[in-house]
């Protein structure tokens, strides 16, 4: 199942892009007209902002997979979950979740929102979304708790249930 971007990913993703790369335009530019350690500087932060938008699309999660083990499918990193591991399967609200969490390491809108988050309600987890409305389906696993934001939540957890037997 995929998982598609909501209005607001859209729009944040559009927005951070263009001014990151006006930033690093003129950083570039900077480095033109720079002299020693300003010209390596500019090329550093110019380079780096190209880095960490190439990164962010890369580990954006574009969709889950039911095969032999759940996958989490990103270009790069992909994630794996034992069927066998899954002892939980929930539905939550994203608003109401993604407002009581903590961003402790990830991304929190371009090309999505993923990485290591905290709330009250379920602790640490890793989130793996392309959206911040609607619902989102809660995996609780014998070590850890993963959030995921699939276009069609509830035929989703269905199949889910039935590969996992629960």
């Amino acid at each position: 199942m995929k998982f598609n971007y909501d209005k607001k990913t859209l729009i944040i993703t559009f927005i951070i892009t263009i001014l990151m790369l006006f930033v690093g335009i003129k950083f570039f530019k900077s480095f033109e007209i720079s002299k020693g350690f300003w010209k390596y500087l500019s090329l550093f932060f110019s380079l780096f902002i190209i880095f960490a938008l190439i990164l962010s699309y890369l580990f954006s999660p574009e969709r889950v997979i039911l095969g032999d083990k759940l996958i989490i499918y990103r270009i790069i990193s992909k994630v794996y979950i034992d069927y066998s591991k899954i002892k939980e399967i929930l539905s939550a609200d994203a608003k109401e979740l993604a407002y009581s969490s903590t961003k402790l390491f990830g991304n929190s809108g371009v090309f999505g929102y993923y990485g290591k988050f905290q709330s009250n309600k379920l602790g640490i987890y890793y989130l793996y979304t392309r959206r911040i409305s609607g619902n989102y389906v809660i995996l609780k696993t014998i070590d850890k708790t993963y959030v995921l934001a699939p276009n069609d939540v509830d035929l989703f957890m269905k199949n889910l249930r039935e590969k996992c037997n629960l």
